[in-house]
């Protein structure tokens, strides 16, 4: 458990990695991942509904095994696989005119999407990438929830 300073510091570190993405500008959709990679259905579906809503799109990359010990090895690979995965979407989203931020959470699923849902207010709903479940997620989502093709349902 954290506690109340380490947590108040967290709160604070994250709200100001959100600053550009939190009250200005269009609405924001929130990509959610548990993966290093978005997949590239749930990439292109996150891209293209932003484009027509002209929304900014926000993906949450969420380590849900941030205290796995393997020496380190598998938080080496999961940032490789997240600077790929930015690239790619950057790259995408670029083409059709879409601002694209990103963030690195930790945690539980729905601890994450709760805590990004307060610091942002201004996300009109949530696409869900696969093997996330919607038991993990529906309860603490105040916004409606997308699962795409391929997502774990």
């Amino acid at each position: 458990m954290i506690k109340s300073k380490n947590q108040g510091e967290l709160v604070q570190k994250i709200e100001k990695q959100l600053a550009p993405v939190s009250v200005q500008g269009p609405p924001v959709v929130l990509v959610l991942t548990r993966n290093g990679h978005l997949s590239k259905t749930t990439m292109g579906y996150g891209v293209n509904v932003a484009q027509r809503l002209n929304h900014r799109l926000l993906v949450a990359y969420v380590d849900t095994m941030p205290f796995l010990w393997d020496g380190g090895r598998r938080n080496h690979l999961f940032s490789a696989a997240i600077n790929e995965s930015v690239l790619a979407l950057k790259k995408e989203a670029q083409v059709k005119g879409v601002i694209v931020n990103h963030v690195i959470e930790t945690g539980k699923i729905g601890k994450v999407v709760h805590r990004l849902c307060r610091i942002i207010k201004n996300i009109s709903f949530i696409v869900v990438d696969r093997g996330i479940k919607k038991d993990e997620l529906l309860s603490a989502a105040p916004v409606p929830v997308f699962y795409g093709a391929g997502s774990a349902k």
